[in-house]
């Protein structure tokens, strides 16, 4: 990937230092609205007993329970089943070789499909799957991004500019706009922190501008709970 013709923009959405400010990430609390005070919880009526949950015994049942009948025990909300599919696409890569499965190289021609076949592409390769690994990313995560950075390392991917990117975001995220870049944002700020030549490659490939990556960062980010 590192022999696709290096195409800044003057702008970038994914990162606003070159672009625009930052949109403030919450409300200032002197100008939140204060949440409505909770109405008192009605009094207990005589000769009843305040119940823990739907269709449980009072808390003296063991008193007023008849001879020889138990008290009913209290009812709870059965769990939903975990996702299989979710704790898969969640679960963290182990090895580097799970890596390399999920980052494969086009088929055909790779040199032709924007991928340099010497040892300077595959140091600059190594390098981006040691940062998939080292971040705990899931093979889905890793595949859904790498297949788009395949995409734009073709000699004949052209990047969205800023105002482009900005369009199709809006569209899809509507007012989340700014929490959900903001998201992406910061996880691409520490990935450029920890990893810069990731991020020079972000950029190299037009990346930056691409709403696909910028949505599929986003979802990433939300998992680690940002």
């Amino acid at each position: 990937m590192t022999d696709a013709p290096e195409t800044p923009s003057p702008a970038a959405i994914l990162y606003p230092s070159a672009a625009k400010p930052d949109a403030p990430a919450a409300t200032p609390a002197s100008t939140a609205q204060k949440p409505a005070p909770a109405a008192p919880a009605p009094a207990a009526q005589p000769g009843k007993g305040t119940w823990q949950a739907p269709g449980a015994a009072p808390p003296d049942a063991a008193a007023t329970a008849s001879p020889g009948t138990a008290a009913r025990p209290e009812m709870k909300a059965a769990e939903p089943p975990a996702s299989p599919a979710a704790a898969i696409y969640a679960e963290p890569m182990k090895s580097f070789a799970d890596v390399v499965a999920a980052t494969p190289l086009p088929e055909g021609d790779a040199e032709a499909a924007g991928f340099d076949p010497g040892e300077e592409g595959k140091a600059a390769r190594e390098v981006v799957r040691s940062a998939f690994l080292a971040s705990g990313a899931s093979a889905a995560e890793t595949s859904e991004l790498w297949g788009i950075a395949v995409e734009a390392a073709r000699p004949d991917y052209e990047p969205q500019t800023y105002e482009a990117a900005e369009h199709d975001l809006r569209a899809a995220w509507g007012a989340d706009y700014d929490t959900r870049l903001n998201r992406a944002r910061t996880l691409m700020r520490d990935v450029a922190r920890k990893h810069p030549a990731v991020a020079a490659e972000v950029k190299k490939l037009g990346l930056d501008n691409s709403p696909r990556f910028i949505a599929a960062v986003e979802k990433a980010a939300r998992r680690r709970g940002r």
